[in-house]
């Protein structure tokens, strides 16, 4: 409990459903109860009557500010090291991992992120227990942004389509997880990546993880564009699409063939990484074209994620022999990750994108930047937000609804000539606590106990 009431008052207010600016005498509003739940969204007079109750809340003055439902990153790498671990001790690994949550959930709350979901990789049994393991303990926990759960990918996909996972412990059998694995950490677990072409048995362990109300995700697939017609069938989400997808070609069609063609009556989600690295600003701008002539919301479909690395190596310098050139590489597990133009690579001619560096408040900026009008706007919001919560089961967060989890994140306006933009997270909040706000933003939070 806050043991605290707030009042966010002034700002323009995207729900994501509707967005809202002070009108006509009014003002935006947005109450949150003590017990961190929103009580009110909207506008309401400045009148002697309001001014008299929000004598007991602490205010917000969000003048010049975007106040939106708080961002959802459901796809996220924390890359722990495990190098060490027969010294360490299973108990000291666990703790060690809890504590990188921790310090990563600090960095979410300055970058507008409330929720997220950690990934996994392809690697050994005991190290997927050690981190499901860790991820349990801290679910639940008050950090600054909420642990949501666990992603596993790397397991049960093609190998032709691993990119940066260690092949070596792909093709696991899914009894085996289902059995054992899945059965501990049921409610841990909230997605897995699979390429259903690999065996038959996928089928119907994707049926049963839908089951369990587990997000069954085709990832890291060389699927044909038939495969993909069954796989849509029983999927809900595309890892990453475009990526480690069997691609768009004239002879050998595949599932961005699939994507392409799909109608989406049955509506299966597509995760994308605004990064301009993964895909050209011209492919997104290209994907919400084909969406909007398909869907009457486009928002419900795409959903915005960073696939981010957690990198806490130190840098060093190495100059390629092929190219002349000095890179700034480092090292996970042993592995080189070379940082070109901004984002990493197992490899300087820059083939192999090992994971992002993005942050989930510079996506949406990105997204506001490529497409800012109103319905847009509300739309970009729903792919961070809403639709992201709903798809992973996540009812109390995602939008800012009478009754709903007071997760929000307040972003600098930038205005110009005919529309706006948005800046920096100037404050972030989970369950009606302030969990980051900015230097310059603390002069705008007052009253109340604290």
């Amino acid at each position: 409990m806050t043991l605290e009431n707030f009042v966010i008052e002034n700002g323009t207010i995207i729900t994501p459903f509707e967005e809202l600016d002070n009108k006509n005498g009014e003002i935006t509003k947005v109450e949150i109860n003590e017990n961190g739940t929103i009580d009110f969204v909207g506008l309401k007079e400045d009148n002697e009557e309001n001014r008299k109750k929000y004598g007991r809340y602490i205010r917000i003055n969000a003048e010049g500010k975007v106040i939106i439902p708080g961002l959802i990153d459901t796809h996220v790498h924390l890359n722990y090291e495990f190098e060490k671990r027969d010294i360490k001790g299973k108990k000291n690994i666990i703790d060690d991992i809890k504590e990188k949550i921790k310090n990563k959930s600090i960095d979410f709350s300055k970058q507008g992120v409330t929720g997220f979901i950690l990934g996994t990789m392809a690697m050994p049994s005991i190290e997927l227990e050690y981190m499901l393991e860790a991820i349990r303990d801290e679910m639940g926990v008050d950090n600054h942004s909420k642990l949501l759960g666990a992603l596993i990918e790397g397991s049960f996909i093609n190998p032709s389509m691993a990119g940066a996972m260690n092949q070596a412990y792909l093709g696991i059998q899914p009894e085996f997880y289902f059995n054992g694995l899945i059965g501990d950490f049921k409610d841990t677990i909230k997605k897995i990546v699979f390429a259903p072409e690999m065996d038959s048995s996928y089928y119907d362990f994707i049926e049963k993880t839908n089951e369990k109300g587990i997000v069954s995700s085709l990832g890291h697939s060389n699927a044909t564009y038939d495969e993909a017609k069954k796989i849509f069938n029983i999927i809900k989400v595309i890892n990453h699409y475009p990526q480690r997808l069997s691609g768009f070609h004239h002879r050998n069609v595949g599932i961005v063939n699939y994507v392409d063609d799909y109608d989406f009556n049955r509506v299966v989600h597509l995760e994308t990484i605004i990064d301009n690295k993964h895909s050209d600003k011209n492919f997104i701008e290209g994907l919400v074209k084909n969406l909007k002539g398909k869907v009457k919301n486009w928002g419900e479909v795409l959903m915005l994620i960073t696939d981010a690395i957690n990198i806490i190596a130190l840098s060093e310098k190495e100059l390629d022999p092929k190219t002349g050139k000095e890179y700034e590489i480092k090292k996970i597990n042993g592995e080189k990750i070379y940082f070109i133009d901004g984002a990493p690579y197992l490899d300087s001619d820059k083939k192999i994108l090992c994971g992002s560096v993005l942050t989930m408040d510079n996506a949406i900026k990105n997204m506001f930047s490529w497409f800012n009008n109103p319905l847009d706007r509300i739309e970009i919001i729903k792919s961070a937000t809403s639709t992201v919560a709903e798809v992973h089961n996540e009812d109390k967060i995602g939008s800012l609804k009478k009754g709903k989890y007071a997760d929000l994140t307040i972003f600098n306006k930038i205005e110009n000539e005919n529309n706006y933009n948005i800046g920096d997270v100037e404050c972030t909040m989970v369950k009606g606590k302030i969990k980051y706000k900015s230097h310059s933003f603390s002069n705008r939070v007052k009253g109340g106990k604290t």
